[in-house]
């Protein structure tokens, strides 16, 4: 997946699956993105997601990133 965000946020984040190292899995599934989530304009954001998320469980997530943020604002 390719991030396309156009404006720069402190609310940009990737989500990758951990994977236990004892399974034989390629480094390429190891370091798949999941979720992923930037600002695009004003007030207007993207998010792209995909198994072993729902669409409900990834808004979930993404809406949790509008939480105040001290430290970074």
């Amino acid at each position: 997946m390719k991030l396309l965000v156009t404006v720069a946020s402190v609310k940009h984040f990737r989500l990758s699956a951990a994977v236990d190292p004892s399974h034989n899995v390629s480094l390429e599934e190891q370091e798949k993105v999941i979720l992923q989530f930037g600002k695009i304009g004003k007030d207007i954001f993207t998010m792209d997601y995909q198994y072993p998320l729902s669409a409900f469980q990834a808004f979930a997530i993404c809406l949790s990133s509008f939480d105040t943020k001290p430290a970074c604002e």
